[in-house]
């Protein structure tokens, strides 16, 4: 039995001239660099939960391009859903809680700096199929 939906996140990318670069955040709590992510609301669709954490958690405002896939966490009690996602707007200053940083690092520096085993799983996926995603959507 899969482990049920509770969450969504994105992998926000940008082409930065010599690659892709993704968005990641630093958990205030415990400095571990992470993706934006969170519980889905009663009501919300993963695609909506996904986006609104990503504009709470960092203040960018996203447009989902594709399903990266899911993170299912080793007690089998989560699932979370993340979106390839582009920068429609430019950003807000953020305030979120959980992260005291947010920085656009080169993707393969990203895989080596989270430290979710899940998350970089997705991020190495994500490295296989960008540039050529993140240049036609831009």
């Amino acid at each position: 039995m899969s482990a049920p939906l509770t969450g969504a996140g994105g992998i926000i990318a940008r082409s930065d001239g010599s690659g892709v670069a993704v968005l990641i955040g630093r958990r205030r709590a415990n400095g571990e660099w992470r993706l934006p992510k969170g519980k889905i609301d009663p009501g919300e669709t993963p695609e909506q939960a996904a986006l609104r954490e990503i504009r709470e958690e960092t203040g960018i405002e996203a447009e989902i391009i594709g399903t990266v896939g899911d993170d299912i966490r080793a007690d089998g009690r989560k699932r979370i859903r993340f979106f390839l996602c582009v920068s429609t707007l430019p950003s807000h200053p953020f305030t979120d809680p959980e992260f005291d940083l947010i920085h656009w690092v080169p993707l393969t520096v990203a895989v080596s700096l989270v430290g979710a085993s899940g998350e970089r799983r997705l991020l190495k996926a994500v490295a296989t199929k960008a540039p050529g995603v993140i240049n036609r959507a831009a």
